[in-house]
């Protein structure tokens, strides 16, 4: 049997840190989206995202093999929805915009999280300490698609201000303990 978390927020929230968590101390298993932007310091293909070029990415949704397709900042960001299908077992955490994860609860259960910011201050500092610059903050932040606010079908709105106790809480909600 397939349960699934879906976490959502606004660019520099932590979600990636927060699945970390859960994947590394909860038996979580983390499912990677497929983008066209290049990998950052550290990130691993088939681990962290697909990476992929423009072109595979436009075959892959033409063929219907995505959910969704977001653009940000330039650059292309879908789920493999059909590659996701073909497991059968596992507690999986997927980093889904809002809209896909609105989606993807119509094809199969999840639960909804959707982090929010301590603070403004706080998004930006995130991302520098990622190493953008004020120029790239200030894209990502005009062509960020996630709301500012929990959306309405969201089921629990987390202020992230540690991503440990954020993880905590998330697997709380499916009565996993860390191990």
């Amino acid at each position: 049997m397939v349960k699934v978390a879906v976490v959502s927020g606004q660019s520099g929230i932590g979600k990636d840190s927060v699945i970390r968590e859960l994947t590394s101390y909860y038996n979580f298993l983390g499912y990677p989206s497929m983008t066209t932007r290049p990998p950052r310091k550290g990130e691993i293909d088939e681990v962290h995202y697909y990476f992929v070029s423009e072109h595979k990415f436009k075959d892959e949704r033409r063929k219907g093999n995505l959910l969704d397709c977001v653009c940000i900042s330039g650059y292309y960001y879908g789920f493999p929805i059909k590659k996701f299908l073909q497991e059968r077992r596992g507690l999986f955490v997927l980093n889904l915009v809002p809209e896909s994860g609105l989606a993807f609860g119509r094809i199969l259960p999840a639960k909804t999280f959707y982090l929010l910011f301590p603070s403004k201050e706080e998004q930006v500092r995130r991302m520098r300490s990622r190493g953008m610059s004020d120029y790239e903050i200030g894209i990502r932040l005009r062509d960020d698609p996630n709301p500012k606010t929990k959306p309405v079908y969201y089921e629990k709105g987390i202020v992230n201000a540690d991503s440990k106790k954020t993880a905590f809480q998330i697997a709380n909600q499916f009565g996993v303990k860390r191990f």
